[in-house]
């Protein structure tokens, strides 16, 4: 729906704020908030699928928009969410896929060389990350939900294994699995959603990793 995603990008003043208000809730959730979201938006979306079709039609019906952000407790007034759906309404459905990728922000440019920093440094001659390297490389002590925001440790590695899990592109012929070259940068794509004070974002970039700032 292009119409809908050109109208999102230059949001008018009240929607920036429902915008920031869904932004701000699920970054509270972290890593796993942002899957438990997007998984929520699938799940219901399939639902309707035929059978043998996998890839369901990336829409939700209004009752099953506002199902999901009231179950969610994303704090939305009721005429904001019904906003929101006006805003990307595609012949009666909303298209969720536009609000993930306008929530989750654009990258900065020293961001984008941070990730291929990382992958770089992490990546085989195939250019893919095993996810077992990925999680033995991943620090928690030094995750931004534990830096900045007093979770522990336990709790930040379980948050971040969540989206490796979530993001897994395959696995090779002796069933280990990996993340390729795209689904590595939706990794930081889903973090900049998270982690959008830039502090936090160049942290997840960095320390995280085992990487000087």
């Amino acid at each position: 729906n292009e119409s809908a995603i050109s109208h999102l990008r230059k949001p008018d003043k009240e929607m920036f704020v429902i915008i920031e208000k869904l932004r701000q809730a699920l970054s509270l959730r972290g890593l796993k908030g942002w899957v438990t979201f997007i998984n929520k938006c699938r799940a219901a979306d399939f639902s309707r699928a035929q059978p043998g079709d996998g890839s369901g039609s990336g829409l939700l019906q209004k009752s099953e928009w506002s199902k999901l952000w009231r179950s969610m407790g994303l704090g939305l007034q009721v005429d904001e969410g019904h906003l929101l759906f006006s805003a990307l309404n595609r012949g009666g459905c909303i298209d969720y896929i536009s609000p993930l990728h306008l929530l989750r922000g654009e990258l900065r440019d020293d961001t984008e060389a941070a990730i291929w920093r990382v992958f770089d440094h992490l990546k085989n001659d195939q250019d893919i990350v095993y996810t077992d390297k990925l999680l033995l490389a991943f620090e928690p002590q030094s995750y931004p939900l534990t830096v900045i925001r007093g979770r522990a440790p336990d709790d930040s590695a379980l948050d971040f294994a969540s989206a490796i899990e979530f993001l897994i592109s395959g696995k090779d012929q002796d069933g280990d699995a990996y993340l390729d070259k795209p689904a590595f940068h939706d990794l930081f794509q889903i973090a900049n959603a998270v982690f959008y004070n830039p502090d936090e974002m160049r942290l997840f970039c960095t320390a995280t990793f085992g990487l000087g700032l």
